[in-house]
């Protein structure tokens, strides 16, 4: 995840660019011509199932962690289901069109071959969204995902055009999306893959995964300071935040959670805060305790941490190794679940392996 931020206005990335995902695919369809005889129904389904989608996704942490949600209501405007509700959002969302489209053959077979093109340019627009922003590590996934959908699409209307009743539509669609579902699978591995060997390429001091972590002077709650080095030898997952910033206080019942579970299997969890945005210097540590969370409170007192680690929005977290390696660096308000998938990542024997991998 990650964020933009404008002043002390932060945006929702990856929420901005799925609603231009879905734009962007809206348009395309519109403009394609596809299923002319029904067009209004086969569009409305789309635009239906994108805002279900969204819906969905935002939601779906109602039902992942029932419990953190009514404690603390306000995450359900910064957090959201992560992988888990992607995947049942996308599902509900299919269900809803194909329910939309079951009266006809027809217009089954022009809907599916709508859904996949509309998959197609919306990955491809995410893609130009990517590079827009400056993050040219997404682009490979996203080109191939694009490049994958549209040749599927392709291949889909040209079958779809003889289909003449309910179970051979039906049959032709399921095989169809199965095959572009496979594809984008393919292409998601794809970005994996880079992502490792951009990992791997990097080199020296640095806030990018795969750098040696800056070793920057922590201050303590009793005023003395610490470096970051001195949890050398032990996972660390380091959360920079300010108690001002509304993202900051939703995702810290999950981080008080991530030190209870982690604690004893030898995971410091750090919350830095930014003591230089604060309105006074204890402003953190007072919240904190306010709050009744124990989790180790230190602070970035001059400002030297937020530089050394380019934080640009708040919050933003790192995983870093027992080498004093990051491993993932994470712009945005995160679940629990999320941050703890990525310490089990990092704790798993398969990781530490392909670190020590010459």
């Amino acid at each position: 995840m990650f964020i933009l931020q404008l002043g002390p206005l932060s945006l929702n990335g990856p929420l901005l660019l799925l609603l231009w995902f879905g734009a962007s695919g809206y348009a395309v369809v519109r403009a394609s011509g596809i299923g002319e005889e029904a067009k209004e129904r086969i569009r409305s389904a789309l635009l239906g199932g994108g805002i279900l989608w969204l819906l969905v996704w935002k939601t779906s942490l109602l039902w992942l962690d029932p419990q953190g949600v009514l404690a603390h209501p306000s995450s359900l405007l910064y957090l959201d289901g992560g992988t888990t509700g992607r995947y049942a959002a996308t599902g509900i969302a299919v269900v809803y069109a194909a329910f939309r489209w079951r009266d006809s053959p027809r217009l089954l077979a022009s809907g599916a071959a709508a859904l996949v093109l509309y998959a197609a340019s919306g990955a491809f627009a995410m893609q130009l969204g990517y590079a827009a922003l400056g993050r040219p590590e997404f682009a490979p996934a996203t080109a191939a995902a694009a490049a994958l959908a549209t040749g599927v699409w392709f291949a889909v209307r040209h079958a779809w055009r003889r289909a003449a009743t309910v179970r051979k539509a039906a049959i032709e669609s399921a095989v169809w999306v199965v095959a572009a579902a496979l594809l984008l699978g393919v292409a998601a591995e794809a970005a994996d893959v880079y992502e490792a060997r951009v990992r791997e390429s990097a080199a020296g001091v640095g806030s990018a995964a795969g750098q040696l972590a800056p070793d920057v002077e922590l201050t303590l709650p009793d005023g003395a300071t610490a470096p970051l080095s001195a949890y050398r030898g032990r996972p660390v997952f380091v959360n920079f935040w300010a108690s001002w910033c509304p993202p900051c206080r939703a995702e810290m019942p999950s981080l008080q959670r991530l030190h209870e579970t982690f604690d004893a299997r030898g995971v410091a969890v750090l919350a830095v805060n930014m003591a230089t945005t604060e309105a006074r210097p204890d402003a953190g540590e007072r919240y904190l305790a306010e709050r009744g969370f124990t989790m180790p409170a230190v602070s970035d007192a001059s400002g030297e941490a937020k530089r050394a680690f380019r934080v640009r929005a708040y919050p933003t977290s790192f995983a870093i190794d027992a080498d004093g390696v990051i491993v993932g660096r994470y712009e945005g308000a995160m679940h629990y679940r999320a941050m703890a998938e990525e310490l089990e990542r990092l704790l798993s024997p398969s990781t530490a392996e392909r670190r020590e991998r010459p």
